[in-house]
């Protein structure tokens, strides 16, 4: 049962011969596609599953949504996990916190039709108690674009803050006072499920607002501890997604040189980098800037025949110069 359920998630769909997505971002049916990364793949993964909270962080355009729909969520869904990939609309007048038990309900429900409601549970209760397909799959929240909460969001500040304390109780598995003061009124023990934490929480936002999530680590501690910074990709990597991406429509010398043509990269710099790739002074290549020049010769190339041929000539005839 359980590889059905994750097979129903890794189906692939794109188009073979536009396989460059330019300045949108990779889903998840795109993640044959999805190339360059396998590193920060495997080490968000390893940080997911040990801890209840990791923050992942870079600059606008580095590849966060990318790298966590069209690589973090299939590595979670190949090995048991459950991700739920949400973005909150701060814009809408419903309560953001509604917002989000709406939408962890509607997905879970989807994946498992025994899930029950939020009811007047808070976010640390209703994850604690339910089991989803009977405790065969972990539940992973992750919340993209969170730098909203202080953008969208900075005129509803008394919504956002109960948001950050449930979050914050349910990523530090803390017993929320709410549910500590019912226990004490009713003289009642807790059940001893609730010391365990079969779940875990990623925040995503931008870095330029991550002093700004700093001002809630009082109630979010690990917000200190549990970070992981995306960053440039160096030059070996970004010719990997060049030719993973490209569906086998450019050959690795074509793609080293559209690779050549990115901002603050050299023939001699890349050559050095071939050399000795582990060198911690490597090029670094913004992927937005590769995935759009990649972007702009394909469309070229697909209006003009032969394929291979045009391919070549656009790469010396019309980068030259303009990247």
């Amino acid at each position: 049962m359980a590889e059905n359920i994750i097979e129903k998630n890794l189906e692939t769909v794109f188009d073979p011969q536009r396989p460059f997505l330019g300045l949108r971002s990779f889903e998840e049916n795109n993640k044959s596609q999805y190339g360059g990364r396998d590193t920060e793949i495997k080490e968000i993964f390893t940080q997911i599953k040990n801890t209840g909270l990791t923050v992942v962080f870079g600059k606008s355009g580095i590849g966060k949504t990318s790298l966590l729909k069209a690589g973090v969520i299939p590595e979670l869904q190949k090995n048991l996990f459950f991700p739920m990939y949400v973005r909150i609309d701060f814009s809408s007048d419903k309560n953001p916190l509604f917002q989000l038990k709406d939408l962890v309900f509607q997905k879970l429900n989807e994946q498992d039709g025994t899930i029950p409601e939020f009811g007047t549970r808070t976010l640390w209760e209703y994850f604690h108690d339910i089991k989803l397909h009977n405790g065969l799959m972990t539940p992973v929240l992750i919340l993209d674009q969170f730098e909203e909460v202080f953008t969208i969001g900075k005129d509803k500040s008394r919504e956002v803050l109960e948001l950050i304390i449930e979050l914050a109780d349910l990523a530090e598995n803390h017993v929320p006072m709410e549910v500590q003061k019912r226990y004490e009124d009713n003289a009642t023990i807790m059940s001893a499920k609730y010391g365990e934490r079969k779940y875990s929480v990623v925040l995503s936002l931008r870095e330029d607002y991550l002093a700004q999530l700093e001002s809630y680590k009082r109630y979010m501690p690990s917000i200190n501890s549990s970070r992981y910074r995306v960053v440039q990709m160096t030059a070996m990597q970004a010719l990997e997604a060049a030719t993973k991406s490209s569906n086998g429509l450019i050959e690795k010398d074509v793609a080293i040189e559209i690779i050549k043509k990115t901002a603050g990269v050299t023939d001699r710099g890349f050559d050095e980098t071939a050399i000795d790739p582990d060198n911690e002074t490597r090029l670094k290549v913004e992927p937005f800037l590769l995935s759009l020049i990649c972007f702009q010769v394909n469309e070229k190339a697909h209006r003009k025949r032969p394929r291979q041929n045009y391919f070549r000539s656009c790469i010396s005839i019309q980068c030259a110069g303009r990247y």
